[in-house]
């Protein structure tokens, strides 16, 4: 190898260090915002929900006898309902929200983009917002 080759290979290795050390050096300031202490809870509602949704449909299509139907479709509504209730503590304790001129979906709940004609996360036809 000769001189020139050791300093390319020397430039390109301090270059690499360089940039893969960018993070450590810099800190927390690329880190994302804390996540709210809730987002667990609104993870276990839609979980909830959508075995609830599941469960529906199973009845409607036969796959489920209306006895265990009852007691599972009790048992799921009584959890979601309890997580619904936790919900609401951790967003009163942040305080009220800020309005918006976004609307919800009316089968799922989820907030819709101003000009969306239908929900992002389910599909279903939403009223778009003025604006």
């Amino acid at each position: 190898m000769d001189l020139s080759s050791i300093l390319i290979v020397t430039a390109i290795g301090i270059l690499l260090v360089a940039f893969l050390a960018q993070p450590v050096l810099r800190g927390h300031e690329g880190e994302p915002p804390p996540s709210h202490d809730f987002e667990p809870w609104l993870a276990e509602k839609e979980r909830l929900l959508g075995l609830i949704r599941d469960l529906d449909q199973d009845l409607a299509m036969g796959k489920l006898e209306p006895e265990a139907y009852e007691g599972q479709r009790a048992d799921l509504t009584a959890r979601a309902a309890r997580v619904m209730r936790e919900l609401d503590t951790h967003v009163a304790a942040d305080g009220p929200k800020p309005k918006t001129d976004a609307a919800a979906c009316p089968n799922c709940g989820r907030v819709t983009r101003q000009g969306d004609r239908f929900c992002s996360h389910c599909g279903w036809p939403v009223q778009p917002s003025a604006g």
